[in-house]
């Protein structure tokens, strides 16, 4: 075996976990979850929830696509600057995001949104100062979705840095709204 886990055919797979791949993405990465069959829906279902919140969609792919810079991510920073593009994020805000050590040419917003990740990350969890400022800005609904998001995508890009999912050649999500379709 290469320093990667394989990832499933088809007929490695369970009938209806093969189903509700198909209905998906065809992400690598679904395919890597097809290897837990018993959280490969709950999985799903937590990241269509993700995207069915009222966060604003611009400022969520700012929070993954620095999510994947902080954590070196290459596989979630492939499919997430698609996304980005889609909900845009300028070419020069990207770079911002994944380039400052803090970020703070993007809009007084972006550069909170970025501020809250780089915390969550380096901190696992959030100072005073930008505790109130999420929550301030935000209210408890809109702050906690933020973090309920972050939280998930740190399980991701330690699974998916774990794992050494390979990239695709081409993020298949330039072409869909969200990783589940």
């Amino acid at each position: 075996m290469k320093n990667q886990v394989p990832l499933p055919a088809d007929d490695q797979m369970p009938k209806d976990v093969l189903e509700e791949l198909q209905k998906h993405p065809p992400l690598n990465i679904i395919r890597l979850l097809a290897l837990v069959p018993e959280c490969f829906k709950p999985w799903l279902d937590f990241v269509a929830g993700i995207y069915k919140t009222d966060f604003d969609p611009k400022l969520r792919e700012i929070a993954i696509c620095r999510y994947g810079y902080k954590a070196n991510a290459p596989y979630e920073l492939h499919q997430h600057k698609a996304l980005a593009k889609q909900k845009g994020v300028s070419p020069a805000e990207l770079e911002a995001i994944l380039s400052e050590e803090n970020v703070v040419s993007l809009d007084e917003e972006g550069n909170l949104i970025c501020k809250v990740v780089d915390e969550f990350e380096d901190l696992a969890t959030l100072s005073d100062e930008t505790f109130k400022e999420l929550f301030s800005r935000y209210g408890v609904h809109k702050g906690m979705t933020l973090l309920v998001t972050l939280g998930h995508y740190s399980c991701v890009v330690r699974v998916l840095n774990s794992a050494r999912v390979q990239l695709e050649k081409e993020s298949p999500l330039k072409n869909f709204k969200s990783p589940a379709g």
